[in-house]
This record gives structure tokens, C-alpha cells and sequence, in this order.
């Protein structure tokens, strides 16, 4: 009996495959985490074992019942076996252990702290979280994750999203920081896979982003390089006019907010339903959308990042530089 939890199909049968939802207070849908253990390299996987054994013999040694010295008559059980012994073996706890090791290594979010004082932030700790670290990458992401100084994250969107669509994050810096050469091989290195997500698929890059937009005019659902003419099918304008009061009242509105410490509410809103009204006629790759995100994301930041303010910390961070 019982309700069991996500790694579990009842109480228990093991779960082969995820669950079709999550519950993000359930931290054991990290078993479903990739910890790419063949494609790592022996010194690493070494590394790693040592500290799952030695973390293993660290929670035996407060008492966290294990057999820890004789496996003989259990060693080589399935640990999802029917016939579990009473008392887990340590090997067992420390095959968990550098499961999650490994697993942590490719899936954490850094959790920051900001100085304002200085413009700079400094990364004092790494989580996992349930949910959003079961999210894949793109580095043409539509959501962004904010870890806040409550110890939670949550994500917020980029662009409108369809329901059924999938949430993509960006596990480095989105494409317009490095050639699709230098961006595959970053990821490769750190997270074991070749990405083929739209920007490397089409080798965006920063260069991209240059000249022009690309509109889609909402009157005859074709698309045309901006222009003061307008669509050059229908004549329509509104797409131009929209742009227009994008790049010169928007964006520069939320730059005057970012001048402040803390932004508000309101002004993230207004980011927000600024970027809703263009959006719909901009077509991607675009300087503007791009432009408008990193700001989006600077007031996200503003509002809910970890903040230092004591002269302390202020004085060692600038020592350290």
C-alpha cells in the first residue's frame, strides 16, 4: 500500500520511465537526471567514487544504518530486488551517492550573490531542484530560471509559449556570445552532448543579429526586411509602427529603470507586456528581441537576486579582483 513517490510506480514497483507530470516537491525526480557515467573520463569517475565512499562512510558514521563490511551474501543483488535485505548495504548507499555526484555535476544552477555597490556577482552555491533541472537546453532559450534569496527558483518566460511546446533553458550563454563552433564544444565538455537546437543547427552567431529586422505582417502573413514602406505586399505598416515604439519608448525605459538598485514590480510588468506586443511580428534571429531580453532579465535579477551590502564583503570581493 501506500502512494509511493515519482522514482516508484505504487509503493514498489520501480519506474522505469518519468512520470508524464511532476511534482516539484518531490526531490526524487532526480532519478530520472542524466549523470553520463560512460562518457566521463576514468581519473573523473575515480574522483567521484572516492567521495561518494567517503560521504557514504561519513553518514555511517552518525548512525545512518548500513552494513558497511561484510556484502559477501548480498553484494551482487539488484537494489531494486524484492528480496532487500533488512540492513542496506554501504555499497548500495554509495552507488546513490555517486549517482547524484554526477548528476549534480551536469544539472546544478549556480545560486549568486550580487554587490551592488560593485556591479558584480559571485557564485556561492550550487542546487538542484526537482523540476526545472529536468529542463533541456537551447542556446535560443524561451524561459530563463531566477534563483531568488528565499533558497527557491522559478522560471520565467521569454516569449509567449503554446501550450504542449517544450521550455527550453540555456545551460551557457545564449548564441550571440560565441560561434556555433565554440558553443558545441563548451557543451560538449561540460555536459556530454552535441547540441542541435536552432541557433546551432543555423549557425546563428553575433553576426546574425546584424542589419535589418525580419517582420511578419499580421494583414497577409508574409515576411519582409523592416522598412520605412512597410509590407511590400499589402502596404500594412503596423508591424514598422510597432517596432518603431519598441526600440525607441520601451527599451530605453527599461534601461532608465536599471539605473535604479531595485526595480519594481510594475516595471517588470511593463517589460513584460512591451515585449507582447511586438514580439508577435518580430522573427527571430533579432537584435531587438535579444536587446530586450538581456534587460528583461537584468530587472528579473534586480528584484529577486541575493544581495550583499555589508562594506566587508564589498572590500573583500575588490581585494580579491
Amino acid at each position: 500500500g501506500g502512494r509511493g513517490h515519482q522514482a516508484f510506480k505504487g509503493a514498489e514497483e520501480i519506474r522505469l520511465d518519468p512520470p508524464s507530470v511532476f511534482d516539484p516537491s518531490d526531490y526524487s525526480s532526480i532519478a530520472f537526471l542524466s549523470a553520463c557515467s560512460e562518457k566521463r573520463q576514468d581519473g573523473t569517475l575515480e574522483y567521484f567514487t572516492k567521495a561518494a565512499i567517503f560521504l557514504a562512510f561519513c553518514l555511517y558514521l552518525e548512525g545512518y544504518p548500513m552494513k558497511w563490511f561484510d556484502e559477501t551474501d548480498i553484494f551482487f543483488c539488484d537494489p531494486s530486488s524484492s528480496d532487500s535485505p533488512e540492513i542496506i548495504p554501504a555499497s548500495w548507499i554509495a552507488a546513490c551517492l555517486l549517482y547524484h555526484i554526477q548528476a549534480m555535476d551536469i544539472n546544478y544552477f549556480g545560486v549568486t550573490e550580487s554587490f551592488p555597490n560593485l556591479s558584480c556577482t559571485e557564485e556561492f552555491a550550487t542546487s538542484v531542484y526537482p523540476t526545472i533541472s529536468l529542463i533541456n537546453h537551447s542556446c535560443n532559450p524561451n524561459v530563463s530560471v531566477q534563483c531568488t534569496d528565499k533558497g527557491v527558483a522559478f522560471i520565467h518566460a521569454l516569449q509567449p509559449l503554446r501550450a504542449g511546446s517544450e521550455i527550453l533553458l540555456s545551460y551557457k550563454l545564449p548564441f550571440y556570445y560565441n560561434s556555433t563552433q565554440d558553443r558545441r564544444a563548451s557543451l560538449q565538455s561540460q555536459y556530454y552532448f552535441n547540441c542541435e537546437c536552432v541557433a546551432c543547427v543555423n549557425d546563428w552567431s553575433k553576426s546574425s543579429l546584424g542589419g535589418p529586422e525580419r517582420l511578419l505582417c499580421h494583414n497577409c502573413m508574409k515576411v519582409f526586411v523592416e522598412s520605412k514602406e512597410g509590407c511590400p505586399v499589402c502596404n500594412s505598416h503596423e508591424a514598422v509602427w510597432m517596432l518603431r515604439q519598441f526600440r525607441d519608448e520601451v527599451i530605453p525605459n527599461l534601461k532608465r529603470f536599471l539605473l535604479k538598485d531595485i526595480c519594481s514590480l510594475e516595471e517588470l510588468k511593463y517589460a513584460t507586456t512591451g515585449a507582447d506586443s511586438v514580439l508577435p511580428f518580430v522573427q527571430q534571429p533579432s537584435s531587438i528581441y535579444y536587446q530586450w531580453k538581456d534587460l528583461y532579465i537584468d530587472i528579473l535579477g534586480s528584484i529577486y537576486d541575493n544581495r550583499t551590502i555589508e562594506p566587508w564583503a564589498a572590500d573583500d570581493i575588490s581585494e580579491s579582483s
